[in-house]
C-alpha cells in the first residue's frame, strides 16, 4: 500500500487502534513483529495494535455487539519507532503489517532524504553505510 496521508476506511476487513506509546510485550509465548516478522521476546518493548471488525451477521452482532475482538498484532521496537514516526508525521493510515522499511524508503523518496535499511533504533549508520 502507498504511503499516504487520508484513508478511506469504510470497506475493510479490520480496524485498529492506534497505540500512544510502547509497552512491554508480556506474552507467554513469543510472537512474531507483524512488519518485520522477527521473534519479539518476553519483556521487549513493542506496540499493541488492538485489532477488531465488523459483525458479519446480525446474529453475529446480538451476541459480540457493534465490535468483534481479533488476535492483537505486535509490532517490535525498531518496526514501533518508524511507525509512530511516520504516524506523527501525519502518515496515519499505515497498516501494522506493512513492511515499515518499505514505507520509510517511500517517505524518504517523498521528502527527498537519503536513508539506508538499518538506520534507527538498533541500527548500526557504519556497516549500513559500508
Amino acid at each position: 500500500m502507498p504511503l499516504t496521508c487520508s484513508c478511506v476506511a469504510d470497506d475493510c476487513s479490520w480496524y485498529y487502534w492506534s497505540p500512544e506509546d510502547f509497552e512491554t510485550f508480556d506474552l507467554s509465548r513469543r510472537k512474531r513483529c507483524s512488519s518485520c516478522k522477527t521473534l519479539i521476546n518476553q519483556g521487549a518493548d513493542c506496540l499493541r495494535f488492538e485489532r477488531f471488525r465488523d459483525p458479519l451477521t446480525e446474529i453475529e452482532e446480538r451476541i459480540q455487539g457493534d465490535e468483534i475482538p481479533l488476535t492483537d498484532y505486535c509490532v517490535c521496537e525498531v518496526c514501533g519507532e518508524k511507525w509512530l514516526n511516520l504516524y506523527a508525521l501525519g502518515y496515519e493510515c499505515i497498516a501494522p503489517d506493512e513492511n515499515m522499511d518499505e514505507m520509510m524508503e517511500q517517505y524518504h523518496d517523498i521528502a527527498d532524504v537519503e536513508w539506508r535499511p538499518g538506520w534507527g533504533p538498533g541500527g548500526d549508520r557504519e556497516s549500513a553505510s559500508a
